[in-house]
């Protein structure tokens, strides 16, 4: 997915990439947390 500033996406577009995006700090850690 390209997402660039000026984009909509709609609320359920928004809802899936936040899970998804839950689901890999599950999966691979958070990557704003220093190793």
């Amino acid at each position: 997915i390209d997402l660039r500033e000026g984009d909509d996406i709609t609320a359920a577009q928004a809802k899936k990439l936040a899970k998804a995006a839950i689901a890999l700090n599950v999966e691979l850690g958070d990557p704003t947390r220093l190793s």
